[in-house]
């Protein structure tokens, strides 16, 4: 219909012609040759384009430096457990998609209907036109900047953050820099539209963001616990091993060796190292499953456990008995003083001369988790989201001025795609593919800046 409307003629007659009828027009071909064809959403993912997209970022990156990344990603993977895979959450989900898109069957095509698939090809894609968009020397920058956030110890959800900032802004139709990378200043991007210049600062709150003992030490831990388990160390009864730090992770030194030296010590009496204490904790009324209905249970008896509380901690069967880890900070974990901190980071990037924006997003927390924080804001509380920015920009919270930054944006990963269809420049209907994701504005009344435009 779009082709047709395009092209002066009815349905009916581009049909006919498609099907091999006679074309009494060719001046028609002419105006089909001449006319430059864009998708109705320039930033929306073409699924027959994605082919082209996928080349171009291998070429940007390098085929070599691509593939060393994902291997060494996919070793540390493959020396875990699958339970302990899942305690990385989706941390590396474009360097496991890029494996799917390579060798999968057709290679090179996009899957509209896979969420992951998507969101890996809307991150390839917007790394080729920001690209494009760079002088040669933020080329080369961007370049170092993907590359070292490919490595298995860095994460690559920031820059995928930035991109779908920028993104937003030019749909608001602001021009939009990356003013890090062109030199421009500290911050991330600049924002430019009807003579107002807005800076902003993208940040991330990730699962490790506030804690003390991160994703990585958990998945360390969780499968020295499990292999030495396995290897035949012998416990009574089921239980849990509770393991409690005495000081800041960072400061401990080679806590899986000092671990497994406790375990196989087989002690029933609380053992103590200079960095943590653990103890075992009996459960014998856990016991291995034989239904699902038993499983179930069980599940439910582990998930209550009041010495779990919200710990980092992983559970195996081992001869007849359900064993547990349980890993303990030596002070409590407050993610909303991390928040506030990550927010006044954020605000201090940009300079205080002119009005800036810092936009959070909850990396690896899904939406539908993320609506209850900002929920307590909207209903007036003193609570969420407008507590957590009074905390960060208020005069008197800091004595430091943070009066430029007129509001502060919050969001989290979408759990719904949108699919269109939209005309694709090889004049075929394509599908087109978009994320989205709920925003929410919270306004620093403090602001020394009037809010002229909208963001």
């Amino acid at each position: 219909m779009e082709a047709a409307l395009r092209l002066g003629v009815s349905v009916r007659t581009l049909q006919g012609w498609e099907l091999g009828r006679p074309m009494s027009h060719p001046e028609l071909l002419r105006r089909a040759v001449n006319n430059s064809f864009r998708p109705k959403d320039e930033y929306a993912l073409v699924q027959s384009d994605f082919p082209r997209e996928f080349a171009e970022f291998i070429n940007f990156v390098g085929a070599t430096n691509l593939d060393k990344a994902v291997r060494k990603v996919e070793r540390k993977l493959e020396a875990l457990s699958p339970s302990n895979r899942t305690l990385f959450g989706n941390r590396y989900f474009l360097h496991e998609q890029c494996v799917r898109f390579t060798e999968g069957s057709p290679a090179f095509q996009l899957d509209v209907t896979n969420r992951v698939a998507v969101r890996a090809a809307s991150l390839i894609s917007g790394i080729n036109r920001v690209r494009r968009s760079l002088s040669p020397k933020a080329i080369s920058r961007f370049q170092a900047m993907v590359l070292d956030n490919l490595k298995p110890d860095r994460d690559v959800r920031q820059i995928e953050h930035e991109i779908r900032c920028s993104v937003h802004l030019s749909r608001k139709g602001f021009d939009v820099k990356f003013a890090d990378l062109e030199g421009l200043g500290n911050f991330d991007l600049l924002a430019v539209k009807s003579s107002e210049h807005l800076q902003i600062e993208c940040k991330t709150v990730t699962e490790d963001t506030g804690s003390q003992i991160k994703s990585e030490m958990t998945a360390n831990l969780s499968e020295i616990f499990r292999e030495t388990i396995v290897k035949g160390i012998d416990v009574g009864s089921s239980g849990l091993f509770i393991l409690t730090f005495h000081k800041p992770t960072r400061e401990c030194k080679n806590v899986g060796q000092k671990l497994r030296d406790a375990l196989q010590s087989a002690s029933s009496e609380p053992l103590k190292t200079d960095d943590f204490s653990i103890e075992f904790v009996a459960r014998p009324e856990w016991r291995e499953p034989s239904s699902a209905d038993e499983l179930l249970k069980l599940q439910q008896q582990i998930a209550s456990d009041p010495a779990l509380g919200n710990f980092p901690r992983c559970a195996i069967r081992n001869k007849q008995k359900i064993l547990g880890l349980v890993l303990r900070p030596h002070k409590p974990s407050v993610l909303t003083d991390r928040i506030v901190d990550v927010i006044k980071d954020g605000a201090d990037q940009c300079p205080r001369e002119k009005k800036s924006q810092v936009w959070l997003h909850f990396v690896g927390l899904a939406e539908t988790q993320f609506l209850a924080v900002a929920e307590l804001s909207m209903e007036g509380k003193g609570a969420g989201l407008n507590a957590i920015v009074a905390n960060a920009l208020h005069p008197a919270a800091s004595t430091t001025d943070r009066t430029h930054v007129q509001n502060v944006l919050f969001s989290a990963d979408g759990d719904n795609l949108n699919r269109h269809p939209v005309l694709g420049p090889n004049l075929i209907i394509s599908r087109a593919v978009s994320s989205d994701g709920a925003i929410y504005d919270v306004p620093n009344p403090y602001c020394r800046f009037t809010k002229s435009v909208d963001t």
